[in-house]
């Protein structure tokens, strides 16, 4: 779905659809992250969540992957970066004053650490979920 703005509610489509963010009450509009990850089109997972592309930056010698573009939850991609969440995440999963959890994004991409710790972000909000009394998926406006 092509992406024709990014608003604090919500991402508009080219078909007139507002779509929400899960978990994420007031969308950060000016964060280069997100405005790439949605450049080209977005998709819904099977869970829900809004998916987007950004590039991977391999930063390491030793790795190589000449170019790397990787799927990227929004809701994860958001939190990660620190926007505002509805959902309590444990402290050591958002840290800001750990120079290695730092969200790290550039003009080479998403620094590969980073986009790991997506993966982690997701897998925790899949755990919470599993979970009696676990917070309830906002609707992601399909």
């Amino acid at each position: 779905m092509k992406v024709t703005a990014i608003n604090v509610d919500g991402l508009l489509t080219e078909d007139g659809r507002k779509l929400t963010i899960k978990y994420i009450p007031t969308i950060p509009t000016e964060l280069p992250a997100l405005r790439d990850a949605v450049r080209d089109g977005i998709e819904v997972d099977r869970d829900g969540y809004l998916v987007g592309r950004l590039k991977i930056h391999h930063w390491c010698g030793n790795d190589p992957v000449r170019y790397h573009l990787g799927k990227v939850n929004l809701s994860c991609l958001l939190i990660l970066s620190g926007a505002p969440t509805n959902l309590p995440l444990p402290e050591e999963m958002i840290r800001r004053d750990d120079k290695s959890l730092r969200f790290d994004y550039g003009e080479h991409g998403l620094r590969m650490e980073t986009f790991l710790r997506l993966g982690m972000i997701k897998s925790f909000i899949r755990t919470q979920q599993a979970e009696p009394g676990a917070p309830a998926d906002s609707q992601s406006g399909l």
